[in-house]
């Protein structure tokens, strides 16, 4: 009779240190940010840091799709988001989240504001 393996989880913090490990921006890197974020879903952190990576590979899709299961209230994820539309050139869609993490104190939100409303111009 076989043993049946058993699920080991490290810590999202423990990935975040073996991520650390390697240089920021790696495959390697990157690999580690999309693993935590899959395997710690509901953790906003993960999500946007997993969604960023994303976002860097040009995949705006997939960074749209995880953060749309994160928290919508969290600043964060409405100011990645913002970047993810702007990305995908839906402005209207962009405006919209750096306006509600604008709201929740986001100042980086409020300069992304102010640069899209002047490359409107």
């Amino acid at each position: 009779m076989q043993a049946e393996a058993a699920a080991v989880y490290i810590s999202l913090g423990e990935m975040y240190k073996v991520a650390g490990s390697y240089k920021k921006g790696s495959a390697e890197y990157n690999h580690v940010m999309e693993v935590a974020a899959k395997t710690y879903p509901t953790q906003t952190a993960a999500a946007v840091n997993a969604a960023s990576v994303m976002l860097g590979r040009g995949d705006t899709n997939g960074a749209l799709a995880l953060l749309s299961k994160a928290d919508q209230g969290d600043k964060n994820v409405q100011l990645t988001m913002g970047y993810a539309y702007a990305k995908a050139g839906n402005n209207d869609k962009a405006r919209e989240c750096w306006q509600k993490a604008a709201d929740k104190g986001s100042a980086e939100a409020k300069h992304n504001l102010s640069e899209l409303a002047k490359s409107l111009e």
